[in-house]
């Protein structure tokens, strides 16, 4: 889902969603608890998808405005999570640590900071949005509300790359598993309304 896939590296994001997404949903199909190292791959081939339309009245939509804050926010979280993932490609004894680990506690601290304003934009969409839309809107803001907080304390109590699987660790709980089972799910359901009406995906998961 948007935000919880890309912050996590990750899912549901966040959305952020997301926290998880955001994004795909859980890696590993519905109802399956993610792997951080799943997570870690999908995000690091995740990139911004282009419009679907290019008649720019449909950007100007308000539920698109307030739904491009989501997915601007995912593709910055992406950014900050790929530069992690690609330090950590580097061959043995070449990688710079304490940088793939800043880099991590930069995207929790951005998720942090623009988690009332991405709230705001969900709601404000979900009070303009069809009933069904609205429905699925509420799911994943009730995904990314629950998760976000946990992923940014998790990812900023990393103190090495072997700590990394504390996110995996954080998000095995049943509560957060079906959270994001849940967010993952309207977030899929959400690209049959934003790729039409708003000319872009918003669940990271379609091109």
């Amino acid at each position: 889902m948007r935000l919880l896939a890309s912050s996590i590296g990750l899912v549901a994001l966040l959305a952020m969603a997301g926290l998880a997404s955001g994004s795909r949903g859980p890696v590993g199909g519905i109802g399956s608890t993610p792997d951080i190292d799943e997570l870690v791959v999908s995000v690091g081939s995740t990139t911004p998808s282009p419009p679907a339309v290019d008649d720019p009245t449909d950007l100007a939509s308000p539920i698109c405005v307030e739904l491009q804050q989501v997915r601007a926010l995912s593709d910055e979280v992406s950014v900050i999570i790929g530069d992690a993932l690609e330090e950590m490609t580097a061959p043995p004894g070449e990688m710079d640590e304490a940088l793939v680990l800043a880099r991590f506690r930069d995207a929790a601290d951005l998720i942090d900071r623009s988690l009332p304003d991405l709230l705001d934009a969900y709601e404000s969409a979900a009070r303009m949005a069809p009933a069904e839309v609205a429905a699925d809107l509420g799911a994943v803001e009730d995904g990314t509300a629950l998760l976000a907080p946990t992923i940014v304390d998790t990812m900023r109590a990393v103190r090495s790359l072997d700590g990394l699987g504390a996110i995996d660790r954080a998000l095995a709980t049943p509560e957060m598993a079906d959270a994001a089972v849940e967010a993952g799910q309207a977030s899929l359901r959400l690209d049959g309304f934003t790729i039409p009406t708003c000319g872009f995906s918003f669940s990271n998961a379609s091109p």
